[in-house]
């Protein structure tokens, strides 16, 4: 029975770290402010998409323009 108890706390933590790994924002304003979100950013400030597994971050802008093409 010992050996279940850690089983069962290691498949309930990774059940339930997907709330944790929403996503996140960077957002910066024409005054250079930055600020951090988990909503995206107004249209008028520049946004990044914080990925919280890796910690790499995804400029929204570039990607727009890329769909545009």
């Amino acid at each position: 029975m010992k050996s279940v108890q850690p089983l069962v706390a290691i498949l309930a933590t990774t059940l339930f770290s997907g709330s944790i790994l929403a996503g996140a924002y960077k957002c910066t304003d024409e005054e250079g402010n930055i600020s951090y979100q988990s909503a995206p950013c107004a249209k008028e400030n520049t946004a990044a998409e914080i990925n919280m597994k890796t910690g790499g971050l995804t400029d929204l802008s570039i990607e727009q323009k890329k769909n545009e093409l």
